[in-house]
């Protein structure tokens, strides 16, 4: 059955984990085709490194998200399908009002003004606003994790098959 010991913390470390360094290589390898494609002229080492960090983060958060809903709804594809939908609509309703700093769901606009900006100073306060974000981004991890273990111990699954007595 699911046992918060034997199934929900694993996929908690071992996903994350692991998406987060499949992000990250991929960045990195991404950032070496640029720089072999431009001759040494194209992003620097350290705008790949820290791109790829931020968008191994933001893809972490929606690890956990998946994992939170479709375990809490027992439908994991339609809560992925809803975390999609929900997470462009609140993104593109933040973006519209002007409060789209220190949205997990922002990282990739940080990615891309660390790309646009590379060589040239950055806007007043984006550190600060990238290192707020990915903050909140990993307590919204955290968190998750931990709704998602009250869950699982709150329900009773029943996982043996139909038996007849």
């Amino acid at each position: 059955g699911l046992t918060p010991a034997g199934y929900i913390l694993p996929k908690f470390i071992l996903y994350p984990f692991l998406i987060f360094m499949f992000t990250f290589v991929s960045a990195i390898l991404s950032g070496a085709l640029v720089m072999a494609g431009t001759r040494g002229e194209g992003l620097s080492v350290g705008v790949v490194l820290i791109t790829g960090a931020l968008l191994g983060v933001q893809s972490m958060n929606y690890i956990f998200l998946f994992l939170f809903f479709g375990i809490s709804t027992a439908a994991p594809g339609i809560s992925v399908l809803l975390v999609y939908v929900v997470e462009i609509l609140m993104s593109s309703v933040a973006d519209a009002l002007g409060v789209d700093k220190y949205f997990p769901h922002t990282l990739t606009n940080f990615a891309t003004v660390m790309v646009e900006f590379h060589g040239a100073p950055l806007p007043d306060g984006f550190i600060g606003q990238a290192a707020v974000t990915v903050a909140l981004a990993l307590f919204s991890c955290a968190a998750l994790m931990l709704l998602t273990l009250f869950v699982i111990v709150a329900k009773k699954n029943d996982n043996t098959a139909d038996e007849i007595y």
